[in-house]
């Protein structure tokens, strides 16, 4: 669903590279440029949602299917792109010697098993890095033009769900149940916040003088 949300953002944006020849700025270019950078964050925490979608998503896959049916070694391929070596590598098999071609019946082992390799992997640790960057770029706009204010306090919330989110993919906790529930509700929060920034987010004025 973010994915989605990205590539249509991505789509429609144009250029905006600053202008590094102008030797000064007015108040206008200023905001402008505060604007330009308020949105960068925006699309930079909706990508990173976005990524951890993915590992939210198949969390919630494995947890599932371990419990009400099973989980095949072709499906961790599939969700994970990798190789079956790399898959045994990881997770255990069921039957003798793990002879099997599907996981075994324990959900724990398995989620321990999927954590285990996106630490490994790093993934963990560019969701979280990717965090905290955009986390250090918020901090350098807390002082807003009058006209962006409640754009930045949107942004903030925004960022707030968004690592919530986050948090799913890097600390999955609690049951199926609690854990769906969660990713469902900060799924719909998370987008909700991005198209209401869409909204009332200032138009720049990048219109030049005839």
């Amino acid at each position: 669903m973010f994915v989605l949300l990205l590539l249509l953002v991505l789509g429609g944006c144009g250029n905006q590279g600053v202008n590094s020849n102008e030797k000064v700025e007015s108040n206008e270019e200023k905001e402008s440029k505060y604007g330009e950078d308020l949105d960068l964050i925006v699309n930079q925490i909706l990508e990173n949602s976005s990524k951890a979608e993915e590992v939210v998503n198949t969390y919630a896959f494995i947890w599932n299917n371990s419990i009400n049916s099973y989980v095949t070694l072709d499906d961790v391929k599939t969700k994970l792109g990798i190789e079956e070596n790399k898959v045994r590598e990881y997770f255990e098999m069921s039957g003798y010697g793990g002879s099997s071609n599907i996981l075994i019946d324990d959900f724990n082992k398995n989620l321990a098993s999927l954590s285990k390799y996106y630490s490994d992997t790093g993934k963990i640790q560019e969701l979280e890095s990717a965090s905290e960057a955009i986390k250090a770029n918020l901090k350098e706009l807390n002082n807003p033009p009058e006209t962006y204010k409640n754009a930045y306090n949107e942004v903030l919330e925004f960022y707030t769900l968004a690592n919530e989110y986050i948090q799913l993919a890097t600390n999955p906790a609690g049951s199926l149940i609690t854990y769906n529930q969660s990713r469902n509700q900060l799924s719909t929060e998370v987008i909700g916040k991005f198209e209401r920034i869409q909204i009332i987010m200032p138009e720049a004025n990048t219109q030049e003088d005839n």
